[in-house]
């Protein structure tokens, strides 16, 4: 028997389609990689031969893909230098659109991901349809600020905060633009020729921040994303915790024993309701009507969040102190992500982090005591480096792992 056939008289192996489209991906990923590159510098790179690689680089370059960029300044004896092979970062566009309970972000990037506009609006208060609908209209004028066209546009990616089912892009529970069972994807197909993907917003910022920002060189990775919402964004071996449905890393949603306020989520006591944003601000304004001595008083209106973190760092005791409960509070809570995970780094974003050290600060020294130490050494818990581009940069890398075959895959995690 013939060692590629199977004892049922079937052919193992790939086929040729299956083959070529294997050697176009380790030449195309060359290209990217250390381009430009000669042709014969690629074939050595790759390990193929000469007229595959030829075959390959021709038809990228009909593609668009790739083109020739002058020559390399080594020649073979007796000949011109080879001409140099560059990967065509205009050759396709992508979109990402990042979607909060406030604010709404699209960006258009270039195939590599690099920016090329930019526009922000209000996320309105209105039906899922409506939300959707602005969403669009935004890309569509960041589009048309680009040399992109509809066309050009390789996928669309999008992030809401809320559970997303990875499966169908079917947005579960957002607690926080009040969406149940929201079908993002066929909302938003008919407004691009693109394929549209959606994640999670923690989730996409833990890709960001591990693939340009404060946790690069890290694979295993708990991302806490504080903001009007907590939520959580896990990396395991570089890829996400997804779990069986898409719910893993819904942090703000664990249950405090004792604590007894209503969340938007339809439970009682969540995490979310005594330490996000709003819940600082209810705090806050709950010590202002109890005359407590603080200058949150003299606002002359309810406390915001910001106005808590500046009375703090002036030294206001009344708003230290509830900073500093909230955040032993996150602390506590991402000590149960990190003994079960244990991964090498914690990092904080969202609205919150932008408070820096009288957050982090407490918030650190109630992780390490309530984690296992073994779960504790040599753990770093860092401020985001994105800040509140981690959400939009994860929208990007979304859509270019899905339009790019030979982009690094984490977002296809299902454990």
């Amino acid at each position: 028997m013939h060692p590629a056939d199977s004892p049922d008289g079937a052919r193992l192996g790939v086929g040729q389609g299956v083959s070529r489209e294997i050697n176009r991906g380790i030449v195309l990923g060359l290209i990217k990689s250390h381009g430009p590159l000669s042709r014969p510098a690629l074939a050595r790179r790759a390990g193929l031969a000469k007229g595959t690689v030829g075959s390959v680089v021709e038809q990228l370059i009909a593609e668009g893909v790739v083109q020739e960029t002058g020559r390399g300044t080594s020649a073979p004896a007796g000949g011109r230098p080879p001409r140099l092979i560059e990967f065509n970062s205009t050759s396709k566009h992508l979109v990402g659109i990042a979607i909060g309970a406030r604010r709404t972000s699209v960006i258009v990037t270039d195939a590599l991901g690099d920016t090329l506009s930019r526009r922000d609006g209000k996320t309105p208060d209105a039906t899922p349809e409506r939300v959707l609908a602005a969403a669009a209209r935004l890309a569509r004028r960041a589009i048309a600020d680009t040399p992109a066209s509809a066309g050009s546009v390789a996928a669309v990616g999008v992030v809401v905060p809320g559970i997303v089912d990875p499966s169908t892009s079917i947005c579960l529970l957002a607690p926080n633009l009040g969406w149940h069972d929201v079908a993002v994807r066929e909302l938003l197909a008919g407004e691009f020729s693109a394929p549209v993907f959606v994640h999670n917003t923690a989730h996409a910022v833990a890709v960001a921040e591990a693939s340009e920002g404060a946790a690069i060189g890290h694979s295993d990775v708990v991302c806490v994303y504080a903001s009007i919402g907590i939520g959580a964004g896990m990396l395991r071996h570089g890829q996400v915790v997804l779990g069986s449905g898409g719910v893993a890393g819904e942090l703000g949603h664990c249950v405090i024993p004792g604590a007894d306020r209503k969340c938007n989520c339809g439970n009682t006591g969540c995490l979310e309701t005594l330490v996000s944003g709003p819940a600082i601000e209810r705090t806050a304004a709950e010590a202002v009507a109890r005359g407590e001595p603080t200058a949150l008083s003299d606002l002359g209106r309810p406390p915001t969040a910001r106005d808590v973190a500046a009375a703090a760092a002036g030294g206001d005791a009344v708003a230290s102190a509830l900073l500093t409960d909230a955040a032993q509070l996150l602390g506590l809570a991402t000590s149960w992500l990190v003994n079960i995970t244990n991964p090498s780094i914690v990092v904080v974003t969202g609205g919150l982090a932008e408070i820096g050290e009288p957050l982090l600060g407490p918030m650190a020294a109630s992780l390490q005591r309530h984690a296992l130490p073994l779960a504790g050494r040599g753990l770093e818990l860092r401020a985001a480096a994105l800040g509140a581009d981690g959400p939009i940069r994860g929208a990007v890398l979304l859509a270019r792992q899905y339009a790019d075959e030979h982009f690094r895959s984490v977002f296809r995690s299902g454990s």
